[in-house]
C-alpha cells in the first residue's frame, strides 16, 4: 500500500490533467468524463485502505489519499485550496518533501484561480519553487515557474528574459505574458484562463499591445513577439 498509493494519485493526476485540457476546448463531455475517471480511482484507493488489515493502513497511503481527493477538485474545476493544504502538512509529517512541494504548488494555483492577491498566493509558490531547485527537479520548477508567470508571483531570476522582451517592445511585463499567449495562438479566453483574468480583461491587453506595437492583426504581433524570443519552447 505504501507503493501502490503514489500509483493512484498518479492515475487521478492524469485524469485530472486531461480534464482541465477537455475544460479549457469547451470538451465538456470528455471533461466529465475524465473526473469521474478520477473519482473511481478515488474510491479503488478508499476500498483498499478500508481493507487494511492490523493498525491501519500506513500514513504514507493516507497522504496519497488526500493527493487523490484534492486532484478530484482539479478535474471538476473546483479546486479547493485547503484540500490541497491537507496533503502539504501530511507530507510535510512524513518529510517528503517533493510531495509536500507539488501540494504547495497546487495550493497556490487554487488560491489563484479563487481571486487571492498574489502576496497571498506567493508563500506557497516560493516554498515550492525552493523545493524543486534545492533538488535539482527540473521538470517540475518549469511547472512551478510557468505558474508563477501567470499568477504574477516573484521568484528568483524567472523574469529577467520576460522583461528583456517586454522592454524591447515597449511593453509592460502583463502585456509581454499575454503576448507569448497570443503568439502560442491562444484565443482570449484561453489567455484570460491561463493568467487568472478575464476575457474582456484578456481583451483589453491584446487591443493595447497591437497599438503599441503598430500592427493591425495577430499574426503581425505574433512575429513581433518571435523576433525578440518571448515565444516559449514547445512542450516535449
Amino acid at each position: 500500500m505504501i507503493y501502490t498509493g503514489e500509483l493512484y494519485w498518479l492515475a487521478a493526476r492524469v485524469h485530472a490533467d486531461r480534464a482541465l485540457r477537455a475544460r479549457t476546448v469547451g470538451d465538456r463531455f470528455e471533461a466529465g468524463t475524465m473526473t469521474q475517471e478520477a473519482e473511481a480511482v478515488a474510491a479503488r484507493l478508499g476500498e483498499a485502505i478500508a481493507g487494511y488489515a492490523g493498525d491501519g493502513a500506513p500514513p504514507e497511503a493516507l497522504a496519497f489519499e488526500l493527493l487523490v481527493r484534492a486532484e478530484i477538485g482539479r478535474a471538476s474545476g473546483e479546486a479547493i485550496a485547503g484540500s490541497w493544504r491537507a496533503a502539504v502538512e501530511a507530507f510535510d509529517a512524513l518529510r517528503q518533501a517533493s510531495r509536500a512541494a507539488y501540494a504547495m504548488m497546487r495550493e497556490a494555483e487554487a488560491m489563484a484561480l479563487s481571486g487571492a492577491a498574489p502576496r497571498s498566493v506567493a508563500e506557497p509558490l516560493q516554498r515550492a519553487h525552493a523545493v524543486a531547485v534545492d533538488c535539482g527537479i527540473a521538470p517540475f520548477r518549469a511547472e512551478v515557474e510557468e505558474l508563477a508567470r501567470r499568477a504574477r508571483v516573484d521568484l528568483p531570476d524567472q523574469q529577467a528574459s520576460t522583461r528583456s522582451g517586454a522592454e524591447r517592445l515597449g511593453l509592460t511585463e502583463r502585456e509581454a505574458e499575454v503576448l507569448t499567449l497570443l503568439a502560442e495562438g491562444r484565443t482570449n479566453r484561453q489567455i484570460g484562463q491561463e493568467l487568472f483574468i478575464t476575457e474582456k480583461t484578456a481583451s483589453v491587453h491584446v487591443s493595447r499591445i497591437l497599438m503599441k506595437l503598430g500592427v493591425s492583426n495577430r499574426g503581425e504581433a505574433a512575429a513581433a513577439a518571435h523576433r525578440v524570443g518571448l515565444v516559449r519552447p514547445p512542450v516535449r
